[in-house]
């Protein structure tokens, strides 16, 4: 199997605008977060248990943000890597079915999926990376 790129079709472009502008909500949400935590400070008086409290308070707030950022990224880019390896199976006149077994992380599938296409993949150092043949063809 090969990947198979068409004229005008949008593949990688387009998943790469939405990120940029996911990235640029988040940066934009703590900038919010930024000026919220200053309308607090002028508030409450910047005194140091205030302060304290409230810069805690910030980057609490920060942190959950990027770590929900990261998982909704994790699950789209799944989504993704199974519509994009499926239809360039169709492409290729083949039914893919990818379906991770055994403890294999999606990622590995991915990596797995991707030399199926035909696609050099560098070999990390990962014990879990020498697993193959979960991507499954008919």
């Amino acid at each position: 199997m090969q990947l198979i790129k068409r004229f005008l079709d949008s593949g990688a472009a387009v998943n790469y605008i939405q990120v940029g502008h996911r990235q640029t909500a988040i940066e934009y949400t703590i900038a919010g977060i930024a000026k919220i935590h200053d309308a607090n400070l002028d508030l409450l008086g910047r005194d140091p248990i205030t302060s304290e409290m409230e810069g805690t308070m910030q980057a609490w707030v920060v942190e959950t943000l990027l770590q929900g950022a990261y998982v909704r990224e994790y699950h789209l880019w799944e989504k993704d890597c199974k519509a994009y390896f499926t239809a360039m199976a169709e492409r290729n006149g083949v039914t893919m079915v990818l379906k991770a077994k055994g403890g294999q992380s999606f990622t590995e599938l991915a990596t797995e999926t991707l030399v199926a296409f035909g696609v050099a993949v560098p070999m990390t150092s990962s014990p879990r990376s020498s697993r193959c043949g979960n991507a499954s063809t008919r």
